[in-house]
């Protein structure tokens, strides 16, 4: 993001479409993660056509061949394949920033302008207060009696993504003073931690809430995880960036799976969880292979889990609903029981 404002350009994240995913089927399979599967069919069916281009992250194989099809299929004036190692050692890190060289070149020739460094500190900048923003705003949904819900504060993460960052700092300020001392008067309910694959769009924290749980936190690309963690200004820009994208809490992908559960065991006490809800999407064995150990661990913690395993951005169903609502009111007895 941060080179992609100093050429210029307003980052953004592509949204994966409404489930539906009928664009994709020429091209992709559909046993292939239907996250892919969405970002392609938003492509092609003309709602990326507002986009001047697209930087395309090499995460995983399916995230591979995305990239491959978009250059063949899709096209577009600006289309560059970012790859991030799955290590965070000195040898991945300078292989990252080879890698970030390789972006500012591109950009520069696309906006037909140079990059200085201090454009980039410049960014760096407006993105660590962004950053910041966001982890004051969700520390408000902790409260047991703050109105801000988990759905509300997904609302808000995904309205950074999606906006003009200054424009966001100044608005994200301005919501934290007319809304941080709010309180709402409210039955505590049990509190949840989500995490997992990306969740797009708010059905399930809202679900969640509609069967008496609260999101008080979550471990999500889409949430919470996209801001940890801030680049250091006074370094070497490129490096500073490779450095804080490859340190920060880190998803399945990366390497690391003992930290990654220690992780979320902490952010489960930290914020008083009751309850642990792990979302993964279909055919996502990245984000899967963590469950076993994740589960094990929680099991000797005394916290339960509920694993849920979506297909796209659709609605939540029927049996979804009905196993949500169960697991809230397991929450719910042993809450009263302690």
């Amino acid at each position: 993001e941060e080179l992609i404002m100093a050429a210029g350009f307003t980052p953004c994240r592509i949204e994966s479409g409404d489930g539906r995913e009928e664009g994709a089927d020429a091209f992709l399979p559909a046993n292939l993660c239907p996250y892919v599967r969405g970002l392609l069919d938003s492509a092609l069916s003309g709602r990326c056509d507002g986009l001047h281009g697209v930087v395309l992250v090499a995460s995983c194989d399916a995230m591979r061949r995305l990239a491959d099809i978009w250059t063949l299929y899709v096209g577009g004036r600006f289309i560059h394949r970012l790859d991030v190692p799955r290590r965070s050692d000195c040898l991945a890190e300078n292989f990252f920033v080879e890698q970030l060289r390789g972006l500012r070149s591109a950009l520069e020739r696309e906006a037909v302008r140079r990059i200085a460094d201090d454009d980039i500190a410049r960014a760096i900048e407006t993105l660590n207060e962004t950053r910041k923003l966001i982890s004051r705003i969700s520390l408000l949904r902790t409260d047991p009696f703050s109105p801000l819900t988990g759905s509300e504060f997904a609302a808000i993460a995904r309205c950074a993504v999606e906006s003009d960052k200054e424009r966001f700092n100044t608005e994200a300020r301005r919501f934290l003073s007319a809304f941080g001392g709010k309180v709402k008067d409210r039955t505590e309910r049990p509190r949840v931690l989500l995490c997992g694959s990306i969740v797009n769009g708010f059905a399930l924290q809202e679900l969640i809430e509609d069967a008496g749980g609260a999101v008080v936190t979550d471990d999500l690309c889409t949430g919470l995880r996209h801001y940890d963690g801030l680049v250091d200004a006074s370094s070497d820009p490129l490096r500073g960036i490779a450095r804080r994208y490859l340190r920060r809490a880190g998803c399945a992908r990366m390497k690391g799976a003992d930290a990654r559960i220690r992780r979320l065991l902490g952010l489960a006490k930290e914020h008083g969880a009751a309850g642990v809800v792990y979302h993964t999407l279909k055919f996502c064995d990245l984000v899967q292979a963590d469950l076993p150990r994740l589960r094990e661990a929680l099991r000797q913690e005394g916290i339960p889990l509920l694993h849920v395993d979506r297909d796209g951005a659709s609605a939540a169903g029927g049996q979804l609903t009905t196993r949500v609502e169960a697991f809230i009111e397991l929450l719910e007895k042993g809450s009263r029981q302690d």
